[in-house]
């Protein structure tokens, strides 16, 4: 029998010799090595709104700009079971065209921008208030132009006149587009945005708190962030005292008149031949409650939520999204360092028909960086086995990079495993604090089998993280002990 068992042993230790570099490879293929699809594994999660103060289009959702002013990568994904998990608002967009209203054919660079106060008047000879234009930003970095009045009331009425361009062919064609910050409107106030032909004649869009932003001619009936408005010049009536018919555009006036009203116009334009596209959004069209159609949003209206950023036309390729939040988990899944995840499977006798006792270690945090912000934060675990499978369920706050054996302020989370289903387990997650969780659960062969990545169950001999079966001898020796239980020579302890 002896000579039995050493001539298995020999084999094995042959065998494992030819395979070592694979297994080596396969181990590193993720921290935890832990099937956590499966049930016999829980999963945990921290859901989340995280707010960039940045995104520049092309990164991946989970990069951000660390302190140091280096890019760095969450261990995040986006929420998969939200429809639009993805929002901002236009006036957010740090784009260069938004300000490149006029263009000037055969120029490098524009010389002159609607977005420029400099290159704006006023006329207050119909008004007893005051009028004032300036510039500003509606986040860092967008370029705006405010307007503003003051001290106006019925009959009163304030121009502001931009005629640095001529636009002489296919007016009708055309898109008179705007985007604004709208900060001050009263009820008794009327803003007119008027494209102007030199003979008197114009079309007007208007914010005026007596028109429905339905309206194809309105862009804003109250105040609020990110009002845009596209509309195709042919689309809207003619007035003033020309010939009746827009064969130029020549200025682009804003009237206000009747009261008081502040706005900051981040995007201005009437010589494009089609609209801006913000992104495409999944929405309800029959009321059936589930989202299954989907659009390109061209004219939104405070912070909108879309399917992606890729989504976006491509006069966004280059664009840096200010204020960008992504509906997102921070799961055990998508740890990367070994330090966060360990695991250790003992053989146990006390149990019948469960062999296996297994003890699981998850480390879950929000980075704390300046340029991310969270709302909504909850960490979430599931419960997939009967609530008699898990002895116990701890949850600890603050362990920093503690190893887990030396953690000792765990609290009790078992009562909370009666169901299966999903499970709220903290609320009141704080950036930059690192949260412990641990498992002491009953597995029987086959839910041992199922946990593990690496092929196969690793038996009554397995640990991880940062237990020394997280090496490749580690898993060489768990192997021996396996063939030495087949051969009848039991493990006993850890």
């Amino acid at each position: 029998m002896k000579r039995g068992i050493l001539a298995a042993l020999l084999v094995a230790l042959t065998v494992l010799s030819a395979v070592a570099p694979a297994a080596a490879a396969q181990a590193d293929t993720s921290p935890d090595g832990l099937a956590t699809g499966s049930d016999a594994v829980p999963d945990a999660w921290i859901d989340v709104d995280v707010t960039k103060d940045s995104h520049e289009m092309g990164w991946s959702p989970a990069e951000y700009e660390n302190n140091n002013g280096e890019t760095a990568t969450l261990d995040a994904h986006v929420n998969g079971s939200a429809e639009n998990p993805v929002s901002y608002t236009a006036t957010d967009v740090e784009v260069e065209e938004f300000g490149e209203f006029p263009r000037n054919d055969g120029e490098e660079n524009n010389s002159a921008s609607a977005l420029d106060a400099s290159e704006w008047t006023k006329d207050a000879s119909g008004s007893a208030g005051s009028g004032t234009i300036s510039d500003t930003t509606t986040a860092p970095g967008v370029d705006a132009v405010s307007f503003s009045t003051s001290s106006q009331t019925s009959g009163d009425s304030m121009v502001f006149t931009y005629d640095n361009f001529t636009i002489g062919s296919d007016v009708n064609k055309r898109f008179l587009q705007i985007g604004a910050d709208v900060t001050e409107l009263e009820s008794s106030a009327t803003v007119e945005v008027r494209a102007v032909e030199s003979d008197g004649d114009y079309q007007v869009v208007y914010a005026d708190t007596a028109n429905d932003t339905d309206s194809m001619d309105t862009f804003a009936n109250t105040t609020g962030e990110g009002q845009v408005l596209q509309q195709q010049l042919g689309t809207l009536e003619v007035g003033g005292s020309g010939d009746g018919s827009m064969g130029a555009i020549d200025s682009i006036e804003i009237h206000v008149s009747g009261g008081n009203a502040a706005m900051d116009v981040a995007m201005l334009n009437a010589e494009k031949l089609g609209a801006y596209q913000f992104g495409d959004e999944r929405y309800d069209e029959d009321g059936d409650g589930e989202m299954d159609e989907t659009r390109s949003l061209t004219e939104p209206t405070g912070e909108m939520s879309i399917t992606g950023f890729d989504t976006l036309g491509s006069t966004f390729d280059d664009a840096v999204i200010h204020d960008a939040t992504y509906e997102m988990q921070f799961d055990v899944e998508d740890l990367t360092e070994s330090m966060d995840v360990h695991w250790n499977v003992t053989s146990t006798e006390a149990y019948p028909g469960f062999p296996n006792l297994a003890d699981i270690y998850y480390r879950l945090s929000l980075p704390d960086a300046y340029d991310l912000s969270y709302a909504n934060a909850e960490l979430v675990g599931t419960q997939e086995l009967p609530d008699d499978r898990y002895q116990a369920v701890e949850l600890a706050e603050g362990i920093s990079d503690t190893e887990f054996e030396n953690v000792t302020s765990w609290s009790d989370q078992t009562s909370t495993y009666t169901t299966t289903g999903e499970h709220t387990l903290d609320n009141t997650i704080q950036p930059g604090q690192e949260i412990g969780l641990h498992y002491n659960l009953l597995w029987t062969d086959a839910d041992d089998s199922a946990a593990f990545d690496t092929g196969g169950g690793a038996g009554q001999f397995a640990s991880g993280g940062d237990g020394i079966f997280s090496t490749l001898w580690g898993k060489v020796a768990g192997v021996f002990g396996s063939i030495l239980v087949a051969l009848g020579l039991k493990r006993r302890g850890s």
